[in-house]
This record gives structure tokens, C-alpha cells and sequence, in this order.
């Protein structure tokens, strides 16, 4: 790692007023026990704090999208005091920013933004990671939180040199938005939710805490977004948090995998038959683009598809050629017969195999199909379904993933999923995301816009 982007901390940072337009200030809390919130992050740009923010990967740092930081600015971690040196932050320079595609400055909506650091951070006592959602309901109300950073405590004073935090209750989101409150202007949201002090105390977040998190059971739940200027710690005007919604959480794995996928350099490797042997036939690519389906679903795996754009153009040969795509949008019969092949297992609990295999499968009524996996998964008109005829073995398993599905000599889907540790079993058929009319036009308009 280059260390002359590694700026030091032991600089004293600069206690400046910032407007409450979006930033958001502990009110009517305590100082945090020192190091007890491993995953806070504090944002610096110009020597002044300009955002709070968590940790949720070694090299990511998730924030409000309102947040003025971009690359170059710095990240530290491990902090209690802003000012005082210590051994255990550890500082970091902001290298990509990936605003929520759809932020809407004036709404607030999808007010949020992650940022990839140039290194990943040492995780200690110090230095910890915060736990996401697993699952996405909506946070009730009256349900008890923590929201901490380093922001103001006075509506007019100035930001605190110590991490601070407070205990606050969700509000109803009908309160939040009536006449007594913020009277929809904005309107809250089912993707925001309202917190402030129960029972009429100020506890609050403001100007400087935008970006922390709102932590709900010791899970981040929501993300320091607004409220209104001036008036933090009014019970009038409670604090407005991103909520962390199965499609906010989506957006946040598909950057994460693309980060990932470009940090380690992923390798495609065309005209392969075996994967240890050295074939002169084989052309290796890196990945230096990804492009997960804007709506892919990892609960439903609706839109489970995804393009990579290589660093070259392939060469076109014998043992190289592109895949044949449909030219027309009908939907596959019951009862055709189709193609799949992959280097993935031969068997359940078995390895993966070293040179490309092939099976016949036969395409599977979609109404069938539903009644196999009945609760477990959702089979829409967006996906296959195929498996082995007469109740054949013959099936996709694990690493087959993303393989084609070809019929007539066009692919016609995608290797999807399929029941854990069944694969071949007749009852939990292979399921392929189908390249319907709309796919096919997203990767049209996909590759248009991405032409070297």
C-alpha cells in the first residue's frame, strides 16, 4: 500500500457549526464508555468532521447519501476522542463513493451511501464491524434504540470532541407525518423511520451525526438521514432515519460484490474444458465491471442475472464463440427438451469437476413445479423449471450457477438455484432464470451503454 495516502490523525480537528439542513448531534444523551461502539466511523474532509458512519465490511463504511465526503477525504476508525492522538484508531482514505442510484435530495428518499476504503481495516477490541439485518420487517413503534456520534448536543453549540450516544423510541410513522409534527413535509416514508425521546425528553440526534446508525436489539436498523433545523431534541420534530429495507440491503451486496469482484481481481476464463490442465485453446480476462439486475431479490432470487464486462474483447475461435440468444419473448413448454452444463458438482456433498459436463433436462410445468417447492421457494413466470425425465438424476447442482440453459440451441435461461443438498432429487427440480423480453432489453440497454 502507497503510505503517502495515508494521512496522519494526530492533528487537532477543527470544531465547526454545521447546519441542520441534513446533518444530524447526540441531544440529551451521555459520553459512550470509551471504545464501546467498535463500528463507528468518523468522516473527516479538511480536518473537520463532516459525517458519522459504521463499519460493515473490513474496507466499507456505510453513510448518509447527503454526506459532502468524496474520495480523498478520510475515514478513522477506533475513535473516542476526535482530538486526542491515540494507538487505536487507524485511518483511512475514501477511494470509491456509490450514492444510492435513486437519492432524492428534496424527498430524502434512499438517503443513503456507501463508501470503499483504500485498505482493509485490523479488526481488535477497538476496530469492529456492525451487525446488518437478516431480516426485514419494519421497526415498530415504540421500540427502543441507540443512536450515537459526535455531533452537536445544543441546537446552536458546537460539535462534541467525545463519542456520545442515547437511548430513543420509534415513533409511529402516522404521528410522524400529521399535523402536529412534520405534516408531510417531507413525507416519512415506509423507507424511513421516526425516532426521538419517549415521554416527551429530548433525546435526539443532530447537526454532525448524520450518516451513524439507529441500532435496534444490537442490530443497525437505520441511518442518521434528517430532521428539522434548529429545532433537534423537539418532540415536535423527531429524527429521521433510513430505514435498512430488504431493498436498501440488496443495493448495499450487489456494491459490496462489485467492490469485492474488482479488489480481487476476478478472473473469466473462456474456452475451457479442463480447469487444471494448461490448454492453449483457454483466453483469461479480469472482471472490470459487474452488473447485477437493479431489481435482483437474494430473499425471492427474482432477477437473479448479472453481466461482466472484461478488460478486452474476447477472440472469436474454434474453441471460443458467443452463446446464441433468443429473438423472440414465448414462454418454454412443458415437456422440452434442454441442455445445461457446468464444472459444478457430480453429487451432493461431492466436489466440483475439472472438466465441462453436459445433461439433458426436460422443462417442468411452472404450476408443478410451484406445488414441489410450495412454501420453501417462489417459482414466477420469470424462471424455469427442469430436471430429469421419468424421474432421472439429471440436474445442475452447486457451482453450476450461472450456466446456461439451452434449448434448440438457444439459451434460453440461467442456472438459478435449487433445493439445498437435493440436487437430482426429481421432487426439488433445477430452477433457471428465464431471459424474458424484459431481460433481454436490459442487457441490450446494459452493453449500449458500457461499449468501449
Amino acid at each position: 500500500m502507497d503510505l503517502l495516502f495515508v494521512l496522519s490523525f494526530s492533528t487537532a480537528i477543527l470544531f465547526l457549526g454545521m447546519h441542520r439542513g441534513h446533518c444530524a448531534d447526540i441531544i440529551g444523551g451521555e459520553h459512550s464508555a470509551r471504545h464501546s461502539r467498535p463500528f463507528m466511523a468518523a468522516l473527516i474532509g479538511g480536518k473537520r468532521l463532516k459525517c458519522g458512519g459504521t463499519l460493515i465490511k473490513r474496507n466499507w463504511v456505510l453513510t448518509a447519501g447527503h454526506c459532502n465526503v468524496g474520495k480523498g477525504d478520510e475515514v478513522v476508525l477506533g475513535v473516542h476522542s476526535l482530538s486526542k492522538p491515540g494507538r487505536e484508531k487507524q485511518n483511512f482514505h475514501i477511494t470509491n463513493v456509490y450514492v444510492h442510484p435513486k437519492y432524492d435530495q428534496i424527498t430524502k428518499e434512499n438517503d443513503i451511501m456507501i463508501l470503499q476504503l483504500n485498505r482493509k481495516a485490523e479488526l481488535n477490541r477497538y476496530v469492529q464491524t456492525i451487525r446488518l439485518p437478516s431480516t426485514y420487517e419494519d421497526v415498530r413503534a415504540g421500540t427502543q434504540c441507540l443512536v450515537t456520534g459526535w455531533g452537536i448536543t445544543e441546537n446552536t453549540g458546537q460539535i462534541s470532541d467525545t463519542l456520545r450516544e442515547v437511548n430513543v423510541a420509534v415513533v409511529d410513522r402516522h404521528t410522524c407525518n400529521d399535523r402536529n409534527h412534520y405534516n408531510s413535509q417531507p413525507v416519512v416514508t415506509e423507507n424511513m423511520v421516526c425516532a426521538g425521546g419517549d415521554n416527551n425528553q429530548r433525546n435526539d440526534t443532530c447537526n454532525g451525526d448524520s450518516g451513524g446508525p439507529l441500532i435496534c436489539g444490537g442490530i443497525q436498523r437505520g441511518i442518521t438521514s434528517f430532521g428539522r433545523e434548529g429545532r433537534c431534541g423537539d418532540p415536535q420534530f423527531p429524527g429521521v432515519y433510513t430505514r435498512l429495507t430488504r431493498d436498501n440491503l440488496d443495493w448495499i451486496k450487489k456494491i459490496v460484490f462489485w467492490g469485492l469482484s474488482r479488489e480481487k481481481g476476478t478472473t473469466v476464463v473462456l474456452g475451457a474444458h479442463s480447469l487444471s490442465k494448461n490448454e492453449r485453446e483457454k483466453q483469461i480476462f479480469q472482471v472490470t465491471k459487474v452488473f447485477a439486475h437493479p431489481n435482483y431479490n437474494s430473499e425471492t432470487l427474482e432477477n437473479d442475472i448479472m453481466l461482466l464486462q472484461l478488460n478486452r474483447k474476447a477472440k472469436i475461435t474454434r474453441a471460443v464463440k458467443k452463446t446464441k440468444m433468443p429473438t423472440t419473448y414465448d414462454d418454454i413448454k412443458a415437456g422440452t427438451q434442454c441442455l445445461v452444463t457446468g464444472w459444478g458438482l457430480t453429487e451432493n456433498g461431492g466436489k466440483a469437476s475439472d472438466t465441462l459436463r453436459e445433461a439433458n433436462v426436460t422443462v417442468i410445468d411452472r404450476h408443478i413445479c410451484k406445488n414441489h417447492y410450495n412454501s420453501i421457494a417462489l417459482v414466477t413466470p420469470n424462471m424455469v423449471c427442469a430436471g430429469g425425465a421419468k424421474k432421472t438424476r439429471k440436474d445442475t447442482c452447486k457451482a453450476d450457477s450461472g450456466g446456461p440453459l439451452i434449448c434448440g440451441g438457444i439459451q434460453r435461461g440461467i442456472t438459478s438455484f435449487g433445493q439445498k443438498g437435493k440436487c437430482g432429487d426429481p421432487q426439488f427440480p433445477g430452477v433457471y432464470t428465464r431471459l424474458t423480453k424484459d431481460y433481454l432489453e436490459w442487457i441490450k440497454k446494459t452493453m449500449g451503454r458500457n461499449l468501449d
